[in-house]
């Protein structure tokens, strides 16, 4: 009786004893570590703050190419608008040299009749 009310004795003051320095807690990955740092936060939040922050960070480089997207097309439309005008201005040019050559070519005839 004495050696079972003694083991109890021990077995309940291994109980009340600190834990081993060793000894590893389960790990949750939804607890903060507890430490006492101002930006504290468990795993499965730094994980969440991760995928939002990659989320935010592919909208805002699909936002930059749209918008690259939309300054080509822009540059292209305004480039095509000058070759138009160009092309008119070419026109317009060599319908007048036509016209001014045969004025010339009719003062030419009128002046080799005289």
């Amino acid at each position: 009786l004495e050696i079972r009310n003694d083991l109890i004795r021990q077995i309940r003051a291994l109980e009340r004893a600190p834990k081993n320095e060793f000894y590893i807690r389960e790990f949750d990955p939804t607890e903060s570590s507890g430490i006492g740092l101002l930006n504290e936060m468990s795993l499965v939040e730094l994980q969440e703050r991760l995928r939002m922050n990659k989320i935010r960070e592919q909208e805002k480089e699909e936002a930059a190419r749209e918008k690259f997207r939309q300054m080509k097309i822009e540059r292209v439309a305004e480039l095509r608008r000058k070759m138009e005008n160009v092309s008119e201005i070419r026109a317009y040019a060599k319908q007048a040299n036509s016209e001014r050559r045969a004025r010339s070519a009719m003062t030419a005839e009128e002046k080799a009749k005289m």
